[in-house]
């Protein structure tokens, strides 16, 4: 099933939204980081996105949690998102993969150490 929401305040409901959700798809033209990408990672969803100048390429590790597909080109786009759902152990796979990544290298600790090897690299 596909669903589509208008704007939900309750923070709540978002993550409950996420945590049952497969597939989080995002078609910009532009991007930053994208925070609202990383949470839906952090939840296990896999990403699909354009590949943008910014953002989704730095958190989407093309075919491990997800994809990253040619800017307007809607048949990849769309090939992805069927392959995904065609293919329940492929999108499970990289449910888990999400999770693993987003734990890894965006958990509390692993950001604070980057911060302090950025801030060592500074006072050298």
């Amino acid at each position: 099933n596909v669903f589509v929401y208008d704007y939900i305040k309750d923070k709540d409901k978002i993550y409950e939204i996420e945590l049952n959700t497969e597939l989080y798809l995002l078609g910009s033209k532009g991007e930053g980081f994208n925070l609202g990408l990383m949470e839906a990672l952090g939840a296990g969803c896999v990403g699909v996105s354009t590949d943008v100048k910014y953002g989704p390429s730095e958190l989407i590790k093309n075919k491990k949690t997800g994809y990253v597909v040619e800017y307007d080109n809607f048949k990849q786009l769309s090939n992805r998102i069927i392959e995904l759902f065609n293919d329940k152990n492929k999108l499970k796979k990289l449910r888990i993969n999400s999770l693993d990544y987003m734990n890894k290298d965006f958990s509390d600790v692993a950001v604070l150490e980057k911060w302090k090897e950025a801030l060592n690299e500074i006072n050298k």
